[in-house]
């Protein structure tokens, strides 16, 4: 992935500046982080009876998230933001306020999104590194919704579910609402470490080209690269000749098994032989 800009924003010793310098380093200045943008802008005005013009921050919020910048609130329970303080020393916010503060945040939000501005929020309470990989899981969420390297984003995308943890195994459809006919089985069997992608994440036709599927590629390529599964198992054919041509993995852990439209649409396979088969896979 490559250049991001993101906003971070919260309340007082929510860990606002300690993310930023972590996403930096760990994108290797690849990320321009700014720290109470937007939104606290437009909170400390409300609370503080600031006088600015409102309807400026509100359409560069807009305006900013239209363009894909990605708008991150860190949140935490009053009982860690009441630790912070105390270990800080915090003199500049009263421990009676917090609550107060977090009120006003949430309203702001509100407001925000009705105007159409997507907003994540990431509870701060947990360790920085997991913080890091919830909101790396949501770039990359991000990343692929918007994209429209090729006609077919006309199409429309399924909503992705971006896990923040590693997987062990990766199963990859031909196209993204081929992913409910490959979830039904998969529920059937013993297997949860997994994530279910696609080569193309758009709800295309049957006709994809391979130029389309070139470019689609690259993001099942970051979706690899972020899950870092340890096999990655391609339904049908046509899928594991695009997968081969298009990304390189590992041949000894790639695998492949039949569509699960063999069992849905063809009648060539029976439920239980479909889930054996893949159950034989992973033994």
């Amino acid at each position: 992935m490559g250049g991001k800009i993101i906003h971070i924003d919260g309340v007082d010793r929510t860990g606002k500046d300690t993310i930023k310098s972590a996403l930096i380093k760990s994108s290797k200045g690849n990320y321009l982080v700014h720290v109470r943008s937007f939104i606290s802008q437009l909170v400390y005005a409300k609370i503080y009876n600031r006088r600015i013009d409102t309807q400026f921050f509100i359409k560069n919020a807009v305006d900013a998230s239209k363009r894909g910048e990605i708008f991150i609130v860190l949140k935490a329970s009053t009982d860690e933001l009441e630790k912070r303080f105390e270990k800080t020393n915090e003199q500049d916010l009263p421990v009676s306020d917090i609550d107060k503060h977090k009120k006003v945040f949430n309203i702001v939000i509100e407001q925000l999104r009705k105007k159409g501005v997507k907003i994540y929020e990431v509870n701060s309470d947990k360790d920085v590194k997991v913080i890091l990989r919830e909101i790396e899981a949501i770039i990359l969420e991000r990343e692929i919704n918007k994209c429209k390297m090729c006609s077919l984003a006309k199409f429309g995308k399924n909503t992705l579910n971006i896990k923040n943890d590693k997987v062990k195994y990766l199963f990859v459809t031909r196209k993204a609402n081929d992913a409910k006919e490959l979830q039904q089985f998969l529920e059937k069997t013993e297997i949860n470490d997994y994530q279910i992608s696609s080569l193309i994440k758009c709800n295309a036709p049957y006709d994809v080209n391979d130029t389309q599927y070139s470019i689609c590629a690259d993001n099942l390529k970051n979706e690899i690269k972020f899950y870092k599964p340890k096999f990655v198992i391609v339904t049908g054919n046509d899928t594991y000749k695009q997968f081969k041509r298009n990304v390189k993995f590992p041949a000894q852990n790639l695998f492949k098994i039949s569509s699960p439209f063999t069992v849905t649409i063809y009648n060539t396979k029976t439920e239980q032989e479909y889930i054996n088969e893949i159950k034989n896979i992973i033994k």
